[in-house]
């Protein structure tokens, strides 16, 4: 763990050996590494910090913070809605009993979050860039800090890296699928626990997770 300006500091950072997991559709964790975040004490670094912490919170920004932190769309639960979303689609098709066809369309999905997990988890631990509040101690947060590295937003990118699965899978419902991973990264960065940088490169790996998934499956469509 790499120490100075601009690093993370803590104890026993959640998911450290994640990067170590097997991945299915990228070649390594590493493939979709984003480049750096921006320098400690770079101008941008400095008007994200300020951001950050001059964000003027509405009460739905608060309400949507908390939503997707502790609702059915925090992490347990958006697995859950993932697989729930895939289910109600094919029964609105009339193929929910084509066996083949749901596992496919199941296992893309949740690869995508899977390998999506496991690309973040790599920048993290290869940046080790410090939370907003590690910058200035009197960031506010609505909820406490993730005990692990700032960059990228891990909820940046499995929000977006299914939903690019979701969106081949059921075009007519893109747009839908477009504004859950949009509004649960701009979630973090209301809860004042992300830069919006964090949140960008997220996107970024997911939408990279999201057509890798893709181009495997019309490369290969007994997968």
């Amino acid at each position: 763990m790499p120490s100075g300006p601009g690093y993370w500091k803590g104890e026993n950072p959640s998911g450290v050996n994640d990067v170590e997991w097997k991945t299915f559709a990228l070649t390594s964790p590493s493939q979709f590494r984003p480049g750096p975040p921006p320098a400690p004490e770079s101008p941008q670094r400095l008007a994200e910090l300020e951001e950050v912490k001059n964000l003027k919170r509405t009460p739905l920004m608060i309400s949507k913070a908390n939503y997707w932190q502790y609702g059915q769309w925090g992490q347990p639960g958006l697995i859950f809605r993932l697989g729930e979303e895939v289910g109600l689609r094919l029964a609105e098709a009339g193929v929910e009993n084509n066996v083949r066809r749901a596992a496919r369309a199941y296992a893309l999905v949740y690869v995508a979050h899977y390998d999506g997990w496991v690309a973040s988890q790599d920048a993290k631990f290869h940046y080790w860039t410090a939370r907003p509040n590690q910058f200035d101690p009197t960031v506010t947060t609505i909820f406490p800090t993730p005990n692990f590295p700032t960059y990228p937003s891990n909820a940046a990118t499995l929000g977006m890296g299914p939903v690019v699965v979701l969106s081949y899978l059921f075009p007519r419902e893109a747009a839908r699928y477009a504004g859950w991973a949009r509004e649960w990264g701009e979630s973090r960065f209301w809860a004042g626990i992300h830069f919006r940088s964090d949140i960008d490169a997220g996107w970024e790996i997911g939408q990279h997770v999201g057509k890798a998934v893709v181009e495997r499956a019309r490369r290969d469509p007994a997968l």
